[in-house]
């Protein structure tokens, strides 16, 4: 009959083993959602300096007469 009942984080008891293992699932939870996160960052920061160093490549590029010198 005590299965039916609330668990022992409903009850607000912080001793017990099961309550223990909860909180630290709850926080490898939180922990992996944070790394995924600061991963998407990570990459958006990535493309941010990417493009930033395509145009000024590409205006570098820009600055360049067209066709070569004629060489020999």
């Amino acid at each position: 009959m005590n299965l039916l009942l609330a668990c022992a984080v409903c009850f607000g008891d912080a001793g017990p083993q099961q309550t223990q293992a909860q909180n630290a699932g709850i926080f490898v939870l939180l922990g992996v959602t944070g790394v995924v996160l600061g991963g998407f960052v990570a990459m958006s920061f990535c493309f941010w300096r990417r493009a930033r160093r395509y145009q000024a490549a590409q205006e570098i590029i820009s600055q360049i007469p067209e066709g070569l010198p004629d060489i020999g």
